[in-house]
């Protein structure tokens, strides 16, 4: 429960903090400009050196895995995060983010609860007891053709949201022909069912 709590503390922390430097911009910015959304948000590249670097500087607690990719052969990476002692009963986390390509804060809060563990393993009790106690599995971009192009969808045109078994008859996705279609929601559902997990977080947002 205590990771958990604290999943969602800094998850909240950083949304707001995102929202709090978006304002101070807003007056000169065009919030649906997709110049803008370039400008502010790390690109893929970016994202990519950035897990990179975050499992290079800790390679004790964390480690770099690809979990499949997407129809453009675009790769998925992971971060794994977990504490330097291995324990099967460990309490297990998944976060992802831009299911929707163009939903770029999710990616960003992603990557900053990514660097918050890691930098503060070693410097806060709290922070270090939940990752032994824990492994956190974090996804940044689940939908990497999306996110290239800035489009909700992926590639296919069809809403990667809207494409699970249950809501699939509802949603008009018009070259989903049954669940899980895609090779993005493939590595999604085989990562999900992988082994039980506390808890999975999907960050999305209003742009």
């Amino acid at each position: 429960m205590k990771a958990y709590v604290l999943i969602i503390s800094i998850s909240f922390f950083m949304w707001t903090t995102a929202l709090s430097n978006s304002n101070r911009q807003q007056n000169n910015e065009l919030l649906n400009s997709k110049a803008y959304l370039k400008n502010k948000f790390h690109t893929y590249e970016e994202v990519r050196n950035i897990i990179n670097s975050l499992g290079f500087m800790y390679p004790s607690i964390s480690s770099i895995d690809t979990i499949g990719y997407s129809i453009l052969g675009n790769p998925i990476w992971l971060l794994r995060v977990s504490g330097e002692n291995y324990s099967n009963s460990k309490q297990r986390f998944f976060l992802n983010g831009a299911m929707h390509g163009n939903e770029k804060m999710g990616t960003e809060i992603v990557l900053s609860i990514s660097q918050f563990l890691l930098e503060n393993y070693y410097q806060n009790k709290n922070i270090k007891d939940i990752i032994d106690r824990s492994e956190i599995l974090l996804v940044p971009i689940l939908n990497p053709d999306g996110y290239i192009c800035h489009m909700r969808w992926l590639y296919t045109g069809d809403d990667a949201n809207r494409s699970f078994g249950w809501q699939l008859a509802f949603t008009g996705s018009r070259n989903i022909c049954y669940p899980f279609q895609s090779p993005e929601l493939k590595a999604y559902r085989k990562i999900l069912l992988d082994s039980p997990w506390y808890a999975s977080f999907d960050y999305h947002t209003g742009i």
